[in-house]
């Protein structure tokens, strides 16, 4: 299944949200270059990931893959800090790429209510933001 994005952008973090289904490692890479692709070209080191359309039908050895792929190939994403909401369903297998993705130095967090995840963004943003 086709890995589908709509991109706002606003004043402190691009919103992405996602659709579809994630079967296998092939198309978590896919979502994860179109992340990259979108932060890239929006200059955007705050992402707010709404993923709530989005299915997780791939093994947790898959959520760990990915995070070994951001360390070699995606660069970008040390640099980003992103907050992702899941539905309830995937909340087991976010929590594990979260856990995974902070142990290797990411600034990445996982919610289930779109107003957590946006107000620890807004927190992020100010913490690191110049006085």
């Amino acid at each position: 299944m086709e890995v589908n994005f709509t991109i706002t952008k606003g004043k402190q973090y691009t919103l992405i949200t996602g659709e579809g289904e994630r079967t296998d490692l092939t198309s978590l890479i896919e979502g994860t270059k179109k992340i990259q692709q979108i932060a890239m070209e929006n200059d955007a080191d705050f992402l707010l990931l709404d993923y709530r359309k989005v299915k997780f039908s791939v093994p947790y050895t898959e959520a760990y893959n990915i995070v070994k792929i951001y360390e070699q190939k995606m660069p970008v994403f040390s640099k980003l800090v992103m907050a992702a909401v899941v539905k309830k369903l995937d909340w087991e297998i976010a929590k594990f790429w979260e856990s995974t993705s902070n142990k290797r130095g990411y600034t990445f967090k996982v919610f289930k209510h779109m107003n957590e995840a946006q107000s620890w963004l807004s927190e992020e943003i100010k913490r690191r933001s110049p006085l």
